[in-house]
């Protein structure tokens, strides 16, 4: 164990965002032929004029490419214009997803490269490589499923795995493309709560990172 890992965490900030992506590489897009959708930016955050309010869930959703390349110039905006407020604003995740599809969105849609590699290098905390160092527990995987019964007992229901939340996913486009608006209503709620447990989740992580 190496506990330094846990002294190199940042001192918290109430500008902090806690955020998890959900994504496809199985969707093939119509539009241009290619590969893979981010149809959820989930992002969990304090009120900026209110920080000591509890944290709001902000779901950024996209069914379409061009509804992803909003969705992401949407999120570059929101992190771009909280940081003018809270220069020392992290943005916390679990594991590399984000940092690569982040670097990934950059690079589909032409558009923000410098913001993105500055996020990733300056402002994006991976919180899974301060656990492999400074954590040991009875569990081959480091999943953050795996972590929480260490910081929060209550178990998960519905979706609960990242392949839950595809599958879940599969199930909404299917529902929207049939025209039953109200299934797919649900079946994309079921994803909306999942994706704000994780970004819970990653809040009460690093929380307890801090603790130790």
């Amino acid at each position: 164990m190496d506990r330094t890992a846990l002294e190199e965490l940042p001192a918290p900030d109430p500008g902090d965002i806690f955020f998890d992506f959900e994504g496809d590489p199985n969707r093939l897009e119509p539009s241009d032929g290619t590969w893979g959708l981010e149809y959820l930016f989930g992002l969990l955050a304090r009120p900026l004029a209110n920080p000591d309010a509890a944290p709001v869930f902000h779901p950024l959703t996209a069914h379409d490419r061009e509804q992803e390349r909003k969705a992401f110039t949407d999120f570059i905006e929101l992190v771009a214009a909280r940081r003018k407020t809270r220069p020392e604003m992290h943005i916390y995740h679990y594991a590399h997803y984000e940092k690569n599809a982040l670097t990934q969105l950059a690079a589909r849609h032409g558009i923000f490269a410098d913001e993105v590699e500055e996020l990733n290098a300056e402002v994006l905390v991976d919180l899974r490589p301060v656990v492999s160092r400074a954590i040991r527990i009875s569990e081959k995987s480091l999943s953050i499923k795996k972590l929480e019964p260490l910081y929060r007992p209550a178990a998960r229901e519905g979706v609960a795995t990242a392949v839950d939340s595809i599958t879940a996913y599969s199930a909404y486009a299917d529902a929207a493309a049939a025209g039953d608006t109200a299934a797919a209503e649900e079946v994309l709620g079921s994803i909306l709560a999942y994706n704000l447990d994780d970004c819970e989740s990653t809040l009460q992580l690093r929380d307890w990172l801090l603790s130790l």
